[in-house]
């Protein structure tokens, strides 16, 4: 029988978001403790149960079967905790602590999601308001004191504003498979630069970052289609209509066989 006197609540966060992240160094990054104490947290657990709940493959974390079991059950514990906690925290206090977050496409695509989920999960209580706009829009909002917190793209003119790295995009040529055998496994931008481009719409960051990269080269891009996504983006380039520089997590997530990225 397990003694459930043994089961804490830390213990079951970490492995919801375990299995959520896949990755025990990423959960250690979100519970902000030592990779070493997040394992042995998971090892107890096992232990404990008597059960096996993840394989660790190169790839990441697995669930077990009885990990999949016991997850349904550790997300409604955590639930119920969560929402035990809420309620008292609203009677206590009378509202609900909101925070406004504006973020980039780039910033949403690639690396926001799990960092919410690992937010909410350590602070239940608090609530954000997340809205996808142009780093332009970002920075205006923050100037006017409309949001608690900007996501925008580094290369935007953000003078006045307290800021802090939150990650780095690294930015790759995405063109069909054909280009490959000209431009080799990289590529110098003044390589591309007179190609025809698939950009996305005015006032993206990414679109300004290349046109000053042009600029500075002494060039003016060529760019008929100009579209809202990446997955917009992507389509015309398979279409054989032109290519483009995206971030290249973006372009992981979306990018097919017909593509070719580097």
């Amino acid at each position: 029988m397990i003694n459930i006197s043994n089961l804490d609540l830390l213990t079951l966060r970490i492995f919801v978001l375990a299995a959520h992240t896949r990755s025990l160094t990423l959960t250690s990054e979100h519970v902000f403790m030592t990779l070493s104490a997040v394992s042995k947290r998971i090892n107890e657990l096992e232990k404990l149960i008597g059960q096996r709940l993840f394989d660790r493959r190169p790839q990441g974390l697995h669930l077990t079967p009885a990990g999949e079991f016991i997850l349904m059950q550790a997300k409604s514990v955590v639930a119920s905790v969560d929402l035990l906690t809420k309620n008292m925290n609203e009677f206590l206090v009378g509202i609900s602590e909101n925070i406004k977050v504006w973020a980039n496409t780039s910033s949403i695509v690639q690396f926001l999601p799990n960092d919410l989920y690992a937010f909410q999960t350590l602070h239940p209580d608090m609530k954000i308001l997340l809205e996808e706009r142009l780093s332009i829009e970002i920075i205006k909002a923050l100037n006017h004191a409309e949001i608690d917190i900007g996501i925008f793209s580094g290369n935007i003119d953000a003078r006045g504003l307290e800021k802090k790295t939150y990650r780095i995009d690294q930015m790759v040529v995405v063109a069909p498979s054909m280009f490959r055998p000209e431009m080799g496994e990289e590529c110098d931008f003044s390589q591309i630069v007179d190609q025809r481009f698939v950009g996305l719409n005015n006032g993206s960051a990414i679109l300004d970052l290349i046109k000053d990269a042009a600029v500075s080269l002494g060039k003016t891009l060529d760019i008929p289609f100009q579209v809202t996504s990446f997955e917009a983006v992507i389509s015309l380039i398979e279409a054989g209509l032109g290519i483009s520089v995206l971030p290249r997590s973006a372009v992981i997530r979306t990018a097919r066989e017909k593509l070719a990225y580097y």
